[in-house]
């Protein structure tokens, strides 16, 4: 039996939303100073800005033709409670050699898929079905990709917010999506 070859995922794009985001919600530990003598751990979400510009996207379409294919979504939320457990244990060996280093965490799923983005007008999309009409939209195959979505994480973002609108922004969190043959690529330009 042949390997299925690699699918697509295609990450919706509305015209003008060219390829110039270079932010990334990281997850940061920092250590603050309470009293001189205690040091208290400082676990947060914050934007970066990273020299690495891509598309940024909220959705992703994957074919799910059977039930051990999470959605990105899924994937993601693991991704981002793995990353904070990284980060607790991080702070617990600190503690014990009493050392006190600022890390950055930066969520990465790696893929074997074909990453392209769909770029389309948002009118053009038809309201019974959903669906693109054929020739609206522009296919292009990208290498990486950011993938920005509201997920809820244990830890905060670096302010509280001032209003609903804001407390959505303030819990969206940026995974990169790179395909395999480009990791080494995305890892030089972070």
């Amino acid at each position: 039996k042949c390997p299925k070859e690699p699918q697509d995922w295609i990450f919706l794009i509305e015209r003008g939303g060219e390829p110039t985001v270079n932010r990334v919600c990281c997850l940061s530990l920092d250590h603050c100073r309470e009293v001189e003598s205690s040091i208290k751990p400082l676990i947060i979400w914050k934007d970066s800005d990273y020299r690495l510009v891509t598309f940024e996207s909220d959705f992703c379409v994957r074919e799910q033709d059977d039930k051990n294919r999470p959605l990105l979504e899924r994937q993601s939320r693991t991704l981002l409670r793995s990353a904070e457990c990284l980060a607790e244990e991080e702070h617990l060996l600190q503690q014990e050699r009493k050392t006190h280093q600022s890390v950055t965490y930066v969520p990465v799923i790696v893929t074997t898929a074909n990453l392209k983005v769909c770029i389309f007008q948002a009118a053009d999309v038809r309201i019974v079905d959903g669906r693109i009409p054929k020739g609206s939209a522009k296919f292009e195959q990208v290498d990486y990709i950011r993938f920005r979505k509201t997920i809820l994480t244990k830890y905060p973002t670096f302010k509280p917010p001032k209003d609903l609108a804001e407390a959505n922004y303030l819990q969206q969190r940026t995974i990169l999506i790179v395909q395999a043959q480009r990791l080494s690529e995305l890892l030089h330009r972070l």
